[in-house]
């Protein structure tokens, strides 16, 4: 989870209710940095109402919420993930894999200009990430030819090295 997602979580769940005007902001931004500041240096348990703060954990990361109920420190969104392009010269940087430390590998799919994945598939174990596998995904959106499936030969053979 990105800090920015957290601070959102904890805003709508800090706003208030005024009679006379209706919903509020809640605290200023200074508070919400001085709460943001302790949580971060641990100096501060959470002493408000239980139920609220288990509303804001459950709208985190559960994986998160288990490793740290369990003492162990939260992984963040990217943390340890390996990044992969494909380089083969004719689909160049059309394919993204984004390797986990789990061992687990999600696809992007880009237009060949670039810009926002056109389609992400799901994350898979490394072993099911094969060239028909990314094939599959990849006709979705593109012809694949032979020179196409040079190219995905390539890029599932680096994605595997750097696993």
């Amino acid at each position: 989870m990105k800090k920015s997602q957290l601070r959102q979580i904890i805003k709508e769940e800090l706003r208030g209710y005024s009679p006379q005007i209706g919903r509020t902001k809640g605290g200023t931004s200074d508070e919400f940095m001085q709460i943001l500041t302790k949580i971060a240096n641990g100096e501060d348990k959470y002493e408000g109402d239980p139920d609220k703060g288990n509303k804001i954990l459950d709208k985190a990361n559960p994986d998160n919420v288990a490793r740290i109920s369990r003492g162990e420190d939260p992984i963040y969104e990217g943390e340890g993930v390996k990044n992969v392009y494909s380089k083969h010269p004719y689909i160049k940087d059309v394919l993204n894999a984004f390797i986990h430390p789990d061992g687990t590998v999600g696809l992007a799919i880009y237009p060949s200009k670039g810009g926002l994945p056109v389609k992400q598939a799901a994350v898979v174990p490394m072993d099911s990430f094969t060239p028909e596998y990314v094939e599959k995904q990849v006709s979705s959106v593109y012809d694949v030819d032979s020179q196409f499936r040079q190219g995905i030969q390539q890029f599932v053979d680096s994605v595997h090295s750097n696993g």
